[in-house]
């Protein structure tokens, strides 16, 4: 996981940054009807059985767009897939 979150890190270092800046950030429970298609593209069939949240952030000419599946696992919930894309103003 360690190795899994450097990379992450290094390839998303501007979606970190503009998660400092995320403490307004709404997350919604969405069934998949108002998630991004591009997004819900990304998820394998068994991630769509985990609950679908969904959000986004508008950053500094960039908007993240972001959809997480929470699952269960015995007695842990947690995020079991996170689906990320970028769109970036010109």
């Amino acid at each position: 996981m360690a190795g899994l979150m450097k990379c992450f890190r290094t390839k998303e270092k501007l979606f970190i940054g503009e998660l400092k800046h995320a403490d307004d950030m709404q997350l919604t429970i969405t069934d998949g009807r108002d998630a991004s298609k591009s997004l819900l593209k990304l998820l394998d069939k068994k991630d769509q059985d985990g609950t679908l949240v969904s959000s986004f952030i508008n950053g500094d000419g960039v908007t993240y767009t972001f959809l997480l599946v929470v699952s269960q696992n015995g007695t842990a919930v947690g995020v079991s897939t996170f689906a990320l894309e970028a769109e970036f103003l010109e």
